[in-house]
């Protein structure tokens, strides 16, 4: 049998196990070959006394011949073959497997630093995020209505937006939304108004609250005249000022059943709008 080399252990403990069972059937066949050829040659009878002693066995119930016994030899090296063929397939896959995740898995892993906020657990607790707002960054002091305190503030769906041309569909491109639902343009609250506070998409005002809150706004959509009072600046069947835009789909379900997004932060009365630069 050829000498066979195999760069891995399992499979070369194969191969001499093979090697040693093809080394005993050989030694089987020359025995079982020599062995029919004297049934062959001198019938049954003069069997035990020509065999060897050691060779001798519990044969003379059966009558073999030559072509019989190498059949059965070369399916049974083929069936070695098979067998080693199959167990280097085996253990030079698994080589591969392991090559791989050597490779993969004795890369550096990167280091990924995040910086997070832990958001507040109860709606009640939480207070509006702001910036610092400097003074010379009001222009003025706008008139509140008579008539409205803006205690209910109302909201509407970003997507109801859906004019691509428009400035206010531009606005919500860059504006994003927070993890209550508001949307916002950097600090700055996206809100509706009448056209007495503003016109120009993008204006910048800053509502004061009578608890003293400030919010930061950014005109995102501008209420419709038809819908307010003769001066513009409410909606006389709820006293709204300030309309927030919002993300429905993240807004608490209990605040939009409301109508009225200020149990979130904003309760209180408007008590001064002002224009930013």
């Amino acid at each position: 049998m050829k000498k066979t080399i195999i760069n891995n252990p399992i499979g070369n403990a194969a191969v001499r196990v093979a090697e040693a069972m093809q080394s005993s059937f050989n030694d089987f066949s020359n025995f079982e070959i020599e062995k029919a050829k004297m049934f062959e040659q001198d019938g049954l009878d003069m069997f035990d006394a020509k065999m060897p002693k050691q060779y001798i066995g519990n044969y003379k119930t059966f009558k073999p011949t030559v072509s019989d016994h190498s059949l059965i030899y070369s399916i049974l090296m083929l069936i070695i073959m098979a067998m080693i063929i199959a167990i280097v397939n085996v253990v030079g896959t698994m080589d591969n497997i392991q090559e791989h995740l050597n490779e993969h898995l004795l890369e550096p892993i990167p280091t990924v630093v995040i910086t997070a906020t832990v958001a507040p657990v109860k709606a009640d607790s939480v207070r509006p995020s702001t910036v610092p707002i400097s003074r010379s960054m009001t222009v003025n002091s706008l008139t509140l209505p008579r008539n409205a305190s803006g205690e209910f503030k109302t909201y509407m769906d970003y997507r109801t937006i859906t004019d691509r041309t428009s400035a206010q569909y531009k606005l919500q491109g860059m504006a994003r939304t927070n993890e209550y639902g508001f949307r916002k343009v950097g600090n700055y609250y996206c809100v509706a108004m009448g056209t007495f506070y503003g016109k120009s998409i993008g204006q910048k005002f800053l509502v004061t609250l009578e608890s003293g809150r400030e919010i930061p706004c950014v005109l995102g959509d501008v209420k419709d005249d038809r819908h307010t009072d003769k001066n513009h600046q409410y909606i006389p069947v709820n006293g709204n000022i300030v309309e927030f835009i919002v993300d429905k789909r993240i807004m608490d379900p209990a605040v939009l059943k409301t109508g009225d997004v200020s149990g979130l932060m904003f309760e209180g009365r408007i008590i001064k709008i002002e224009r930013m630069k």
